[in-house]
């Protein structure tokens, strides 16, 4: 049985990542931590074969450094990263870190995430694809970026919040 702790800060996910391996046979979620900081004391009590880590997390500068820091304490455990960044440089930084694989939010498909999961356990390397126009979404953004287009969000916002619109059309700029 492979013993899975996950660290991710967004609680839908999280709970959607455990209900997810707990469907799998021979996987279980022996933890699940918000921060990086709960997520090592609930390690130092609670053994584990592999870590499914978040990149973004409040209390922690980032994945790599959870990588870095799990090397030095618990070397044999397998590093498994997710993320919605997924630029080369983030997932250069989280390969130096010693992460064994990786793959994106956006582009993770159930069956693929299970066969990572699986390939990762047995030791093996995994490295999702990359996304390499983010710096142009990253610069539409800050073309945008002005008090007018500020407030003409914020009230998009909250008429979209009304409606119930998803989050991923209420945050998306309107040029996008």
């Amino acid at each position: 049985m492979v013993r899975i702790i996950i660290l991710e800060n967004h609680p839908m996910y999280s709970e959607g990542l455990k209900y997810f391996i707990t469907t799998l046979p021979d996987f279980s979620v022996v933890g699940v931590a918000r921060t990086g900081s709960d997520f090592f004391r609930l390690l130092a009590g609670t053994p584990a074969d592999l870590a499914l880590v978040g990149v973004n997390l409040p209390d922690s500068n980032n994945c790599a450094d959870v990588a870095r820091r799990l090397r030095k304490t618990y070397p044999a455990m397998k590093i498994f990263a997710i993320a919605n960044e997924d630029t080369r440089p983030i997932v250069q930084s989280m390969m130096k870190a010693g992460i064994n694989g990786f793959i994106g939010k956006r582009q993770a498909k159930v069956n693929e995430f299970e066969q990572v999961i699986r390939k990762i356990a047995a030791g093996e390397q995994y490295i999702g694809r990359i996304d390499t126009n983010a710096h142009l979404r990253t610069s539409k953004i800050k073309q945008h970026d002005n008090a007018d287009q500020k407030n003409f969000r914020r009230s998009s916002i909250k008429k979209n919040l009304r409606k119930s619109v998803s989050s991923c059309v209420i945050c998306m700029p309107k040029s996008m």
